[in-house]
């Protein structure tokens, strides 16, 4: 009894948070009290492959709602002139409808994968994406467009709410390197690669079918997803083997059918129970953390800020490199590659840099313990800040000035590395500060970032004022 009460006092004075802290406490020491999966049936005790297959998957699901989120950017003039947008900054707002959702959704999406389990939230989120998704590729009005983009998002942020959590089901901490570098390619690389697939389309066939294809790929995945992906979210599983114990008759597969689906019932609706108890309090602690903690605000801003020039860019590139430099869109499209190379060398450096300099730091100023601090994550940051105004001015008085399109793409590439880098240490430092609420901390910035990400595109079209 006195260690809970300690364990509840240290949180307090972390963090500030008692009340929440009480009710998270009583729910961890409720699952400590239940029992234990057998070593054969715990998720981080799967055969090997089954834990490569289980990323795989999820790194395909997850992939596909950030190419989404893209790959209207070359189409938009043939949208423009289809759907008879009005404006500007209407057709930016097809664009950047998505960004609103897709950021925000994990703040319900990420608490209800903690009760319903990882598969059920993800494989769910994905279809209502794919169902919207369709609508788009078959509207025939902006209303309708502008609409199912930004309900679409909300599907599409599942993978975002969920991916991390089945690495960190499945692996232990000293083998979750790997895993979250693969699983991490491609949604680092599908916002730039989106507009590369979408470019050839537009000019091949029509806009319609950047939509389509989306749908196809994201159905098939789908379909794999419910015969391969198993659930990974061990406190899900102990509640289905305690259900099952409960109720032996209604789970077991010699039962009748309908024994069978009473016992799936009974499964969801005891999950219902506990989404009643437990999700008011998961959806609260982000905004409170966001309104108390000035490092939260802080990485929040910096993080949205760089998240908006990231939307931005993708935004204008068919406008400077069609009209500037006369290129086809299908062409102009591949400039996109510049801002991938970016993000992906960014993320490696992040990758073998990050630990190199925290271990130094940390047998250099660590004092005698050696003990890390989540300050030791801010050299790599300073990089990346420094990095993405420098890209900025390159790209920019380059592109102005016409000169060749190489100079533009070296600047894309500069600042697109910046963003990365300094977007990971900004999170390895929440992680490092906040441990188990750096995912409320985490999703704090996801809610500004999205609002970031929703507004810049939609005010691109007036820059242009700004040279008078």
């Amino acid at each position: 009894m006195d260690d809970s009460k300690a364990l509840v006092t240290v949180k307090a004075n972390a963090v500030g948070h008692v009340d929440i802290e009480k009710n998270h406490t009583c729910v961890a020491s409720q699952e400590v009290e239940s029992d234990a999966l057998p070593n054969d049936e715990h998720p981080r005790n799967r055969p090997l492959r089954r834990k490569w297959l289980a990323v795989g998957i999820s790194s395909l699901l997850t992939t596909i709602p950030p190419v989404a989120s893209s790959i209207v950017a070359p189409a938009l003039g043939q949208i423009r002139n289809d759907l008879g947008v009005s404006s500007k900054a209407i057709e930016f707002l097809i664009l950047s409808s998505w960004q609103l959702t897709f950021n925000c959704g994990p703040f319900i999406l990420g608490p209800l994968s903690e009760i319903f389990g990882r598969v059920a939230v993800l494989q769910g989120g994905l279809l209502w994406f794919l169902v919207f998704n369709l609508v788009c590729g078959l509207s025939r009005d902006t209303g309708t467009m502008i609409t199912c983009r930004f309900l679409a998002g909300f599907g599409g942020g599942s993978g975002v709410a969920t991916g991390f959590g089945v690495v960190t089901d499945l692996f232990d901490a000293h083998e979750r390197g790997n895993a979250v570098a693969l699983y991490n390619i491609g949604p680092t690389l599908s916002p730039a690669i989106g507009p590369v697939f979408s470019a050839f389309v537009v000019e091949y066939t029509t806009w319609r079918w950047s939509f389509h294809a989306i749908t196809i790929w994201t159905g098939v995945v789908l379909l794999a997803s419910t015969f391969f992906l198993q659930e990974t979210r061990e406190s899900v599983l102990k509640s289905w083997k305690k259900l099952e114990e409960q109720n032996p008759s209604t789970d077991n597969s010699t039962s009748p059918a309908h024994c069978r689906i009473f016992g799936k019932f009974a499964r969801f609706q005891s999950q219902l129970v506990e989404a009643a108890k437990k999700t008011p309090i998961a959806l609260l602690t982000p905004f409170q953390m966001l309104g108390r903690e000035p490092t939260v605000q802080a990485l929040a801003l910096l993080n949205a800020y760089f998240y908006g020039i990231m939307m931005l860019a993708i935004a204008i590139f068919p406008t400077l490199y069609v009209p500037v430099y006369g290129k086809t869109i299908s062409i102009a499209g591949l400039h996109y590659i510049s801002l991938a190379l970016g993000y992906l060398g960014g993320g490696y450096l992040c990758k073998f840099g990050m630990d190199k300099t925290y271990n130094y730091l940390r047998r250099r100023l660590g004092g005698p313990g050696q003990t890390g601090r989540p300050e030791f994550r801010v050299p790599l940051m300073m990089i990346g800040s420094i990095s993405v105004p420098a890209g900025l001015f390159v790209f920019g008085w380059s592109a102005q000035n016409a000169w060749h399109w190489i100079v533009p793409d070296i600047g894309a590439f500069i600042f697109s590395a910046g963003i990365m880098i300094s977007i990971q240490s900004a999170t390895n430092y929440m992680v490092d500060a906040y441990t188990e609420f750096s995912a409320s901390a985490i999703g704090a910035t996801w809610f500004l970032r999205g609002i970031a990400g929703f507004t810049l595109p939609i005010v691109s079209p007036y820059f242009k004022f700004l040279n008078t």
